[in-house]
């Protein structure tokens, strides 16, 4: 079993390299532009091909705080959309049969909720306006690896972090 762990170099990509130690593959934007289709696609084949992975972990994203989401909403949404699309699009391709696809605490709806904060709230209403842009993205990652999820019957799963520090 090798895992490839995209966004290792963010700050639960590299908690996971810690973790996991050697023997798997870590992304990082200088082997890969995951807003790119083809180099997406070159670099999961390869891997699936030349270092048995089995199992992908999506932790890459484009992030940049509250201030950067405010002022760059659409670009946040088009990157993070084409970067999970491409990743879930070339492990799909691949039949992976193990993926990992992390989201965010900022797809919960910003009113009508209830705490504990819980999975079936999600369509409740739109995310705070601060972060549309990558709130939507990340949503619509969720909702692409169920249905491929469906399609290859495998071990497929997205994880909402609620604290990661």
């Amino acid at each position: 079993m090798s895992i490839l762990v995209t966004g290792s170099d963010g700050l639960v990509g590299s908690s996971l390299k810690k973790l996991l130690g050697d023997g798997h593959v870590y992304h990082t934007r200088k082997d890969a532009e995951l807003t790119n289709k083809e180099q997406t696609l070159d670099y999961i084949n390869y891997h699936v091909k030349h270092s048995g992975v089995d199992t992908i972990i999506n932790c890459a994203a484009k992030v940049g705080g509250v201030q950067a989401n405010m002022k760059n909403n659409k670009k946040f949404f088009i990157d993070n959309f084409v970067l999970n699309n491409n990743v879930i699009e070339a492990s799909f391709r691949n039949e992976i049969p193990n993926f990992v696809n992390i989201l965010s605490t900022c797809i919960f709806p910003d009113k009508n909720i209830t705490y504990p904060l819980t999975a079936n709230q999600i369509n409740l209403g739109p995310p705070h306006f601060s972060n549309h842009g990558y709130a939507y993205a990340k949503r619509l990652a969720g909702y692409e690896m169920n249905i491929v999820k469906q399609v290859l019957n495998s071990n497929w799963v997205s994880v909402v972090p609620t604290n990661v520090y």
